[in-house]
């Protein structure tokens, strides 16, 4: 979703920089006790695989979130829909939702669409009232590293009553590990059984 120059400066500030938010230093609480969720949208199965062995490693609930007519799988299409629907600030009809109500923290997966957090999260953010809610943001992207995601995202949910914890993003496909990078960061915002 970006061209070459552009892949190829975002890549070296990832590899100076780390994959995390400046706030990471920032915002812990203690997780014992409280009931999570983690929920995403994947479009190529990345952000899937993160969600999946984050909710594994702390003993989460899963939901995808799932658009009601799916993005193509081919990549510069879906690249131009997005950005197309970004600019227009285009909401996607979601497929299914979940009651938030119970949780008490929500982890939140978005794959970086254009710097920042996609449609089909935005809908979900849209559809729920998260007062009193602890929103933890996590991305994963083509090299375009955070950019402005946990920004945006923190505003959307803010608005909407939440507050949040640093945010974590990943380069490329995961399978069944989760990296060890997301592991300190797990215990940076809480997690200290892992």
């Amino acid at each position: 979703m970006m061209n070459r120059k552009e892949f190829v400066f975002s890549l070296a500030a990832f590899s100076m920089f780390g994959a995390c938010s400046a706030a990471t230093k920032e915002g812990k609480i203690d997780m014992k006790g409280k009931k999570i969720l983690v929920a995403c949208y994947s479009w190529g199965g990345n952000t899937k695989s993160i969600a999946d062995c984050i909710a594994k490693k702390i003993g989460a609930e899963r939901f995808d979130v799932i658009c009601k007519t799916p993005y193509t799988k081919n990549y510069r299409a879906c690249c131009d829909q997005a950005k197309k629907e970004l600019n227009e600030g285009f909401l996607p009809e979601l497929a299914s939702d979940i009651d938030i109500s119970e949780y008490d923290v929500i982890f939140l997966g978005s794959p970086n669409w254009w710097g920042t957090a996609c449609p089909p999260v935005r809908s979900f953010i849209a559809k729920h009232d998260f007062t009193g809610k602890i929103v933890v943001p996590f991305f994963t992207h083509g090299g375009g590293g955070m950019q402005n995601c946990e920004k945006d995202m923190v505003k959307l949910v803010t608005v909407k009553g939440a507050k949040t914890l640093p945010a974590k993003t990943a380069y490329g496909t995961f399978a069944s590990v989760l990296p060890s990078a997301y592991m300190g960061w797990l215990k940076d915002i809480g997690f200290n059984d892992l």
